[in-house]
């Protein structure tokens, strides 16, 4: 069963500072373009091949992954070129990640110097997701924050 409990700006923008220093252990390519980033200790997979870490960003899709000055890669590369994504992001820490727009998109500083940036182009909201390490989920949808909890 889940429940759905709307926060505010300032709320969400306080459960992303949970994130800051956060180091991908992992990093996979799901249906299509969607990007899932895990963190810290990873847990053995349940069904599929990847791991669950003890944090996760989602990216449906519509993204971009830049350096100091261009698009390393996006959404809408070559997916041979997406699925270079993980080697590029594995290792690296998470040193800021805000939201910006008024229709609440991601961007993600990384070390190294690289930023990974959420931007949908098509119509309703946002497709991003973050799980926090006591297994509450944040997004933005039906316009308002939510933190989505699964009680079993």
């Amino acid at each position: 069963m889940k429940k759905i409990i709307p926060i505010s700006e300032q709320q969400a923008k306080a459960r992303l500072a949970e994130l800051k220093e956060a180091k991908i252990s992992h990093a996979w390519i799901g249906h299509g373009s969607a990007i899932f980033l895990e963190f810290g200790e990873l847990t053995p997979p349940k069904r599929g091949n990847n791991p669950s870490g003890e944090q996760t960003i989602m990216i449906e899709w519509s993204w971009r992954l830049e350096d100091k000055r261009s698009i390393v890669l996006g959404s809408w590369s070559d997916q041979t070129e997406i699925d270079q994504l993980p080697a590029l992001l594995v290792g690296r820490k998470i040193e800021t990640i805000k939201l910006f727009g008024r229709i609440p998109e991601l961007e993600i500083s990384l070390s190294k110097d690289l930023w990974l940036l959420t931007f949908m182009t098509d119509k309703k909201y946002p497709e991003w997701s973050i799980r926090f390490r006591n297994g509450q989920w944040l997004d933005y949808d039906n316009g308002s924050f939510n933190i989505e909890i699964t009680k079993t």
